[in-house]
């Protein structure tokens, strides 16, 4: 701004403007030159992609790809049904067996001890050590099971 008399006047400089706009404009159209370049290659590649999915055999192998598909799935589908026989997971299922008859075994001692020590400590009758069993959700019954 440049005060001349009783007025005001204000400089603006176009060549700093224009020279912006002139690095944006060539940046623009190295970026469409770039792009033309890459759509051009694209459009090669397409074709040659065309030409080929157009070979007089490529019906009969889409036919093998489908059948070959289905056995596929139809070999998993048996594999499915005879995994349940597999020697491995009835050794695995029988292990796992094992390992809960043993949790319900512990939990039956546990439960004795428990009532044992109600009679020994809190000198509580074999019925009151049982009702309390009662109460915590444990009944004789439950105990006899196991």
């Amino acid at each position: 701004m440049e005060k001349i008399g009783a007025s005001n006047y204000y400089f603006s400089f176009p060549a700093k403007r224009a020279v912006a706009l002139s690095a944006m404009k060539d940046k623009a159209e190295a970026e469409l030159e770039t792009l033309a370049e890459r759509t051009a290659g694209l459009k090669r590649k397409a074709s040659a992609l065309e030409a080929t999915r157009c070979a007089p055999d490529r019906a009969s192998k889409l036919a093998e790809l489908k059948q070959v598909t289905a056995e596929i799935a139809a070999q998993d589908a048996q594999l499915a049904e005879q995994r349940e026989n597999d020697p491995a997971e009835l050794e695995r299922l029988e292990a796992s067996a094992v390992v809960c008859k043993q949790a319900a075994n512990r939990w039956a001692e546990n439960i004795d001890a428990l009532g044992c020590w109600l009679k020994a400590k809190r000198g509580c009758s074999t019925r009151d050590a049982n009702d309390m069993l009662k109460n915590m959700g444990c009944t004789a019954g439950m105990r006899e099971e196991m």
